[in-house]
């Protein structure tokens, strides 16, 4: 069973919130699109503004890393 957005390491409930946003609710549905699809899309869909820490954090979870 695929692990939920708050079970992964740096994403706490806002991030859950706007990944939810875009149709990732786990851990498969963020490892299927990436990090950096993921980040790309909450920018262009104006749900996040830029931030570099923030595509950090996605990639660290997919990592399983701070």
């Amino acid at each position: 069973m695929p692990r939920s957005i708050l079970q992964m390491r740096n994403l706490g409930p806002r991030c859950a919130e706007w990944l939810a946003g875009i149709g990732i609710h786990d851990e498969n549905d963020l490892r299927s699109i990436g990090a950096a699809t993921a980040y790309r899309e909450l920018v262009i869909r104006g749900i996040v503004r830029p931030h570099r820490m923030l595509l950090y954090a996605l990639g660290g979870a997919l990592l399983d890393l701070d």
